[in-house]
């Protein structure tokens, strides 16, 4: 098995790509391994992995952990499909205030690395969809933080003519200008 990683136009971002191994009784995918990741500059310490299962038309986030609890994420869809958006919080950055995005399936195989300093978000375009991500850092409750989904400023193109399904917590999320004000 072997990864593809491919660098995005934001500084640390990058698209991965692994081979899928298909057979009668079903798949194998290799998501993570150490020494290939290193090979490519991503050397990482995943202390934590969170799973989720969320269904047609759910948007989670945009969501970020701050200061000395920042996350590094390796997320992967394990069944589904998702539009993934990140927008850049790094200040020192010059695509700060940007987004990205992009759509992930598991039928494709692709995971998106994503670096510290960055607010996280997803669309499930399925049925359902499935997706973990390895952290590189613990949750701390008290260094959360988030970006409304619709935030005027940042513009995001979800690319929807439905009114998704938000969590009440991320209804209540903090537009970009007042993020960044904290942060």
């Amino acid at each position: 098995m072997s990864f593809e990683f491919i660098e995005q136009s934001m500084d640390g971002v990058f698209l991965i790509k692994s081979n899928k191994n298909c057979d009668n009784r079903g798949f194998l995918v290799e998501t993570y391994k150490k020494e290939i990741f290193i090979e490519n500059g991503l050397n990482i310490d995943f202390v934590q992995e969170n799973f989720s299962f969320s269904e047609y038309k759910t948007l989670r986030g945009l969501h970020f952990q701050k200061n000395k609890f920042s996350q590094d994420k390796l997320i992967t869809v394990n069944y589904g499909s998702i539009l993934d958006v990140i927008v850049d919080l790094r200040r020192e950055s010059k695509t700060f205030g940007k987004y990205l995005k992009f759509e992930l399936d598991s039928d494709i195989s692709t995971m998106l690395f994503v670096p510290k300093g960055f607010a996280h978000g997803f669309l499930t375009l399925s049925d359902f969809a499935c997706v973990s991500y390895k952290l590189s850092n613990y949750y701390n409750p008290d260094e959360q933080g988030g970006i409304i989904w619709n935030d005027k400023c940042l513009n995001i193109d979800w690319n929807i003519n439905f009114e998704p399904l938000i969590s009440e917590k991320d209804k209540k999320l903090s537009t970009f200008k007042q993020v960044i004000e904290k942060i």
